[in-house]
This record gives structure tokens, sequence and C-alpha cells, in this order.
């Protein structure tokens, strides 16, 4: 069943997000994942859905319809929890400093306008994996984006990741741009919302 993302759904999401997400958050764990994703839900501009079936987590995705003030409304909202756990997993892992400072970086290459409305994040765990969590999943997303008025949006995926560019393109989202991070490609797809089709009657 897929409903809001709720403060209870934190944990499972930043584990979820660890297991099958590549990606700085995924190098620093799980604890720095959580932290974020605590930020995220406080800020008025994040839009996010989670499905769960008998109390566990199946899925969830995440963005918004103006991504750089979600993410500022994040560091303000935890910005001690984030600093605090990312120093601790930057002494367990010294390795992801590298990851860290490819993402101060920025994306090499350009592809997309970093304001652009974005599905940030999506997730399906892998044993519930062809069962259309992913497509309700963003069913939902796309009924709240619309709800906010967006009508256009963009998302990345990594360039080999073949069943993710599958599902998107199935779903008419096409590509518009290429881009290198975290030491990965990834492809920059966009999808025009259709309107909202009013109730009869």
């Amino acid at each position: 069943m897929v409903t809001p993302l709720r403060a209870v759904h934190i944990a499972p999401v930043a584990d979820l997000h660890c297991r099958a997400l590549p990606g700085l958050l995924s190098g620093l764990g799980p604890a720095v994942a959580a932290a974020f994703y605590a930020g995220y839900l406080a800020s008025p501009h994040c839009v996010a859905f989670a499905d769960e079936r008998q109390g566990v987590l199946r899925g969830f995705v995440l963005g918004s319809g103006d991504p750089a003030r979600m993410r500022r409304d994040a560091l303000r909202a935890n910005i001690r929890g984030i600093l605090s756990r990312m120093i601790a997993a930057l002494l367990r892992r010294p390795g992801a400093i590298r990851l860290l400072l490819g993402g101060v970086a920025g994306p090499r290459g350009g592809g997309f306008d970093p304001r652009s409305p974005e599905l940030t994040y999506i997730a399906v765990r892998e044993d519930a994996r062809g069962a259309g969590v992913g497509g309700a999943l963003l069913e939902a997303f796309h009924s709240a984006l619309r709800a906010r008025g967006v009508r256009r949006y963009e998302l990345s995926v990594e360039t080999d990741n073949r069943e993710a560019v599958a599902f998107y393109e199935r779903r008419g989202l096409r590509e518009v741009g290429a881009y290198r991070q975290f030491g990965r490609g990834y492809r920059r797809y966009a999808l025009e919302l259709p309107p909202a089709r009013l109730a009869e009657g």
C-alpha cells in the first residue's frame, strides 16, 4: 500500500537506500542517509511516498518540485545530526572522502539543470520487484507533482542499469542528457506530465 513517507519510515528507507542505490549516501552508510531523510521530510518542498505490505517497506520514492530548496531545508532542519553522522562515518570509512569530494565538485559533463523538478530517489526491495511497486510509487509521485502545478520533472539513472532504463522508457521518460559523478556515468531522463483528468459528473 502506497502512503506518504513518514518519520517511522526513515530507518528502513535509509537501509534500503544503502542496499539499492549507488552514490554518496550509500557510501557513508545508513546513519547518514537517515539523517538526510529526516531533513528532507522537514521540507515543505519534499514529495515522498512509501510502499508497505504487512509492516515491511517494499519501496519508496522521494523528490521535489524545487530540489535545491528541499536540500537547503534538509540541512537547516537537521544540520547537527547530518554533520555529526557524516564525521563519524568518514572516520570509520576514510575511503568515502573521495565520494564526498566528488559530490561537492558536482556532476561533470552538464546534462541537466539541477534546479529542475526532480525524482531524486526511488528504490524497490529486490524481492518485491515485478510486483508493481515501482509503478505504484511513480503514479503517486506524478499525482502529487501535478497537484503542486509541476508539469515536467527529471531523474538520473546509472548508464549501465539496463533494468531501470527499460522501466523508465516503458513509462514514457526520454533521455535528455548524460554526466559523470561519484566515478559513475549517469543518464538524465525527463517526463512531461499529462494534466490530471477531471472527475466526471
